[in-house]
């Protein structure tokens, strides 16, 4: 990798980072994809390693059944429900089961399309 290779790639890492730091600071829901580059990024070892340890479960990819149960305002044994009658998709991460950020914004809009029809 060469020099201006390495220059972009911190530049980017730098922006990505101001852009997120905007979209919580104007209450925004940062992007999974923008999450994604950002991680991706950080990864070629060029920029600084993330540790962000006070995110906002918002920000991550996946979140653990008592994160989402605190999104949707119920208990995380209504969670483990609705994962175990496939209403919520699960996935797994390194053998730890998780609830993906997408799959619970989906099934929060299904319940308000029901709510609406």
């Amino acid at each position: 990798m060469t020099d201006s290779d390495a220059a972009l790639l911190k530049y980017v890492a730098r922006v990505l980072g101001d852009l997120r730091r905007r979209y919580r600071l104007d209450g925004l829901h940062w992007p999974p994809e923008l999450e994604s580059l950002r991680l991706l990024v950080a990864s070629e070892g060029l920029a600084r390693p993330i540790l962000d340890f006070d995110a906002d479960p918002g920000d991550c990819l996946a979140m653990t059944y008592e994160e989402a149960a605190r999104k949707l305002a119920v208990s995380s044994r209504t969670v483990r429900r609705l994962v175990a009658s496939g209403e919520l998709p699960r996935v797994e991460i390194g053998g730890c089961s998780r609830i993906a950020t997408a799959d619970l914004e989906a099934f929060a809009e299904g319940l308000r399309r029901e709510r609406s029809a």
